[in-house]
């Protein structure tokens, strides 16, 4: 066990809290990407993506503990947070083929929707706890 009971669920509250904004940045920062990009707008794209990376990270480390605290929390989560890495190598791919209709389009709904579904399972489970 990495960490004990009640610091596993205040760190699962916190992403709870966290995500949400994610999404709001998710709706705002996909439609930048419908007009001409600058840099300053990929300032704006860059501190999503630092956003995105910091969530996936906590809630791989949440999954972890939740053998430990909360096998149901595991089975459900697990298999949504194994699907970020490939939501960020297509990204990666519609970036490098300059795709930006497609990454606005990525972040608007497949984004939010992977984020929303995590938030979802979160709250469910931490209620019931």
């Amino acid at each position: 066990m990495r960490i004990d009971y009640q610091t596993w669920i205040d760190v699962v509250r916190d992403i709870e809290e966290y995500i949400p904004k994610l999404l709001q940045a998710c709706s705002s920062v996909s439609e930048l990407f419908y007009e001409t990009m600058d840099e300053e707008k990929w300032g704006i794209f860059g501190q999503l993506l630092d956003g995105l990376e910091n969530c996936y990270k906590s809630l791989y480390m949440t999954v972890e503990d939740a053998k430990d605290h909360c096998p149901k929390l595991y089975d459900q989560l697990n298999s949504l947070v194994e699907k970020f890495p490939q939501q960020f190598i297509i990204l990666q791919e519609e970036l490098k083929i300059e795709n930006f209709v497609g990454v606005g389009d990525l972040v608007k709904y497949e984004w939010s929707s992977l984020l929303a579904d995590v938030l979802n399972v979160l709250k469910e489970t931490v209620k019931n706890e």
